[in-house]
Parts: structure tokens; C-alpha cells; sequence
């Protein structure tokens, strides 16, 4: 097992030790924001007991979801950890109470500031092909997805 499902396995467990998990919100802007939709994609249809929300940064912040509060997840990316509403959303869901997640490729940025767990996708400093990562490979060890066992990660709240 990669060392980012042991990271993500270890967060989720954290988290569902502390508190009941009703709800999960995919946050975050543009590319960021699009590599999170097979981890939406997959608890939508594994998950029967979790409501799963996909919002954009700035949508999350000025039309907050009256849902939101200690019994929800806030997965947040950021590539450069510094996109100003990706920030925002982070410190509205802090507020309210949910347990943060931030994605981000540098480290010690503002989403970290605001985010209870950072998964850092350290192999996007430098990329093979010399374009930035993509969200995608991060997201799935923290919804359950590519585990042989789907009741792993936030999938295994049915």
C-alpha cells in the first residue's frame, strides 16, 4: 500500500473517531476542483448513508450549505495551496465546525492554515511531462476507491 493510502486511511480514521460523518463536500476551483469527481462520482454510488456535495470554492463561501457543521468532511484543493477562495471555504468550514481536508503540492501554504489534515502530493513538484498534477490520484485513497476492499475510506460510512 502507497505511502498516500496509509496517509488517507489514517486521516478517515481519525476523523471517524471523533465524530459521526453525515456529510462530505468536494471543494475547490477550476482543474482542482474537476479532479475530484470519481471521488464524488464513487460514494455516490458506494456510500448509501453519506451525502455528498461537489461546489465550487466561492459558491461553498457566499452560499454556504446550511448542512454544514461537526457531522461533515470538507475535502479542499489547492495545487499551490494559496487560491483565495479555496482558503476562504476552508476557514467558513473550520467555522462551522467540519473536519478539513486540504490537497496541496507545497507545503506550509495558506490552505494549510486552515485545513485539520493535509494530503501533500509530493510527486507533483516535479512532474515527468512539466505540467502540474492533477487532483484525481489523491482524492480516490481518501473516498475508498482502487482498494480491494470497498470498505475502506469514506465509503465505508454506509
Amino acid at each position: 500500500m502507497s505511502v498516500a493510502h496509509e496517509n488517507a486511511r489514517r486521516i478517515i480514521s481519525d476523523i471517524l473517531g471523533k465524530q459521526n460523518i453525515e456529510r462530505v463536500w468536494f471543494v475547490g476551483c477550476g482543474g482542482s476542483l474537476t479532479g475530484f469527481w470519481p471521488g464524488k462520482y464513487f460514494l455516490d454510488c458506494e456510500a448509501s448513508k453519506l451525502a455528498v456535495g461537489y461546489i465550487t470554492s466561492n459558491e461553498f463561501v457566499h452560499a454556504t450549505p446550511k448542512a454544514l457543521g461537526k457531522n461533515s468532511v470538507v475535502i479542499l484543493a489547492s495545487q499551490q495551496g494559496n487560491t483565495a477562495e479555496t482558503v476562504a471555504a476552508a476557514r467558513v468550514a473550520r467555522e462551522k465546525g467540519a473536519a478539513t481536508i486540504g490537497l496541496v503540492y507545497q507545503p506550509d501554504t495558506p490552505l494549510c492554515e486552515y485545513s485539520d489534515y493535509i494530503i501533500e502530493y509530493q510527486w507533483a513538484r516535479y512532474p515527468e511531462n512539466g505540467r502540474p498534477c492533477t487532483t484525481k490520484s489523491r482524492i480516490q485513497p481518501v473516498a475508498g476507491a482502487g482498494n480491494s476492499r470497498p470498505n475502506r475510506g469514506l465509503c465505508a460510512i454506509r
